[in-house]
């Protein structure tokens, strides 16, 4: 796909498949099995029809930029930019006490369809704050945490 279009037709690889078979692209055993075009695609063709569902006649574009690492994705005019080390990299990266910090992102199927849904939907979408971000990879890293304490096959 050509970058630089914005606004208009961006036809993908996954034009043919059923809206059941496009969601099911974003579960765990499809998701982490795709590489950088493939959800790109995946991310274009589900901002395609979410606009064609508005009535719209073509879509704005979605690309993987290097975003901040408290932005998870952002739209400027006819472009949706959505953070590249999270969803094409599986990786959360931000920087603590002048250390940069990289943790494996084990949601980020499910975080790409919200990004997505926040910025299309016209939900008053803004970028995620810092503070955002680190509340919640807090919540995360615990979760993680939680579940290797009570797991008695990780001891």
């Amino acid at each position: 796909m050509a970058s630089g279009v914005g606004y208009g037709t961006h036809p993908t690889i996954y034009g043919s498949y059923s809206d059941e078979a496009l969601m099911d692209l974003y579960r765990e055993s499809s998701w982490f099995c795709m590489g950088e075009e493939s959800r790109q695609q995946l991310l274009q063709e589900t901002v395609n029809r979410a606009a064609a569902a508005k009535g719209e006649l073509g879509a704005c574009e979605v690309r993987f930029a290097d975003l901040d690492s408290g932005t998870l994705g952002e739209q400027s005019g006819n472009v949706i930019s959505v953070n590249r080390s999270v969803f094409a990299q599986d990786t959360y990266q931000h920087e603590y006490n002048g250390h940069m910090i990289e943790e494996r992102a084990f949601d980020s199927n499910m975080r790409a369809l919200e990004t997505k849904e926040d910025i299309v939907m016209d939900k008053g979408y803004t970028p995620v704050t810092a503070e955002d971000y680190e509340s919640s990879m807090r919540s995360t890293v615990n979760a993680f945490y939680e579940h290797a304490v009570n797991d008695p096959s990780l001891t």
